[in-house]
């Protein structure tokens, strides 16, 4: 399985992709990235989230590389791959972020380092854990979040690098 996770000028990436424990990583910037020739990793420059044609450009290098799984990490991005999931889905690309639904309900918030770090694909956590008898809200499906307790209660964040008004 080969994943994309956006936002590699940041830390954030390389703590998702240890946490993935993925064989095969591509990390994505719309940033300049250095071409380190000593690393095995690989790199790519896409455009910026809140470009117009972001979600295709996305969409082609997906195809070309053969990626199974999208983690975005800048809230513009996961703002633009919310229109358009259905159309990765048509080609089997996962795009790992919440329902534009739940993203109208929940405003971006600046990410604060957290230990607590979960993945959910479809309800159900392939990453981190939760406290027991913790529960997931209803629309809380597919993201990657943070939680800290407060007062007994899970609160949930999303998992991003930058945070951005909705449109």
């Amino acid at each position: 399985m080969t994943v994309l996770i956006t936002a590699a000028s940041h830390a954030e990436a390389y703590r998702l992709e240890r946490l993935l424990q993925s064989t095969h990583v591509v990390f994505a910037d719309y940033h300049h990235l250095p071409n380190f020739s000593f690393s095995s990793r690989q790199f790519i420059n896409i455009p910026k989230g809140d470009s117009n044609t972001y979600a295709h450009e996305v969409l082609k290098v997906c195809l070309d590389l053969e990626i199974d799984k999208i983690y975005p990490l800048y809230s513009d991005e996961i703002l633009a791959l919310a229109g358009s999931q259905q159309l990765f889905n048509e080609y089997g690309i996962e795009v790992i972020i919440p329902s534009l639904n739940w993203l109208k309900r929940n405003p971006f918030k600046k990410t604060t380092y957290s230990k607590n770090l979960v993945i959910l694909e479809k309800g159900n956590i392939t990453v981190g854990d939760l406290p027991k008898n913790a529960t997931l809200p209803e629309l809380l499906a597919t993201g990657i979040f943070t939680w800290d307790m407060h007062h007994n209660t899970v609160i949930y964040n999303l998992y991003t690098v930058t945070h951005a008004n909705l449109r």
